[in-house]
């Protein structure tokens, strides 16, 4: 169509057929499982995540004055500290993990915050805000969470998440 000498064209719309109106999947899943599947349902029920999904504290990154903390732990009283972490590191955890979704971002892996609360215990303190205080203050707590504050409703979450594993019922999470 020629109007005053300026060319027109229609635009045609386009029209794109949508799918059957299932929804898809955003993200494969991960190849970070310890079992590999094609069924993405199969993934869904739960396989234990390697260690890699998690995200992972740097022992080598915590120090105070030059010093690392790790060696100012084992001069101290508290060098059962590092006893513990190194045997929670030896553990198989694929009880905890395989309640973790590979979709997402990454979670704070158990042995940290499991660490924490074992820590905890032996200090006297069950409150899930104290706990999130004494990873924010304690140099042997910080040195077992790897430098990471964890947050009282991430503490809570675990504890509910693995409530069996723990051997805790319904009434002492509640308390």
């Amino acid at each position: 169509m020629i109007d005053n000498g300026i060319m027109k064209t229609k635009k045609k719309n386009i029209v794109k057929k949508l799918g059957d109106g299932r929804q898809k999947s955003l993200f494969k899943p991960s190849s970070l499982l310890v079992q590999q599947s094609n069924n993405y349902d199969e993934l869904e029920n739960g396989f234990p995540l390697q260690d890699e999904y998690f995200q992972q504290p740097d022992k080598n990154h915590l120090f105070l004055n030059e010093i690392p903390v790790e060696k100012i732990i084992f001069n101290s009283k508290q060098k059962w500290a590092i006893i513990l972490k190194k045997f929670m590191e030896k553990m198989d955890w694929s009880d905890f993990t395989i309640k973790y979704n590979p979709n997402g971002r990454r979670s704070i892996h158990p042995r940290v915050i499991f660490a924490l609360i074992i820590y905890g215990i032996t200090q006297g303190v069950s409150s899930l805000r104290k706990l999130e205080e004494l990873s924010e203050i304690n140099m042997v707590a910080q040195y077992l969470t790897g430098g990471y504050t964890l947050d009282h409703s991430t503490i809570g979450r675990f504890m509910n998440r693995h409530s069996q594993l723990l051997g805790l019922s319904k009434n002492e999470l509640s308390t």
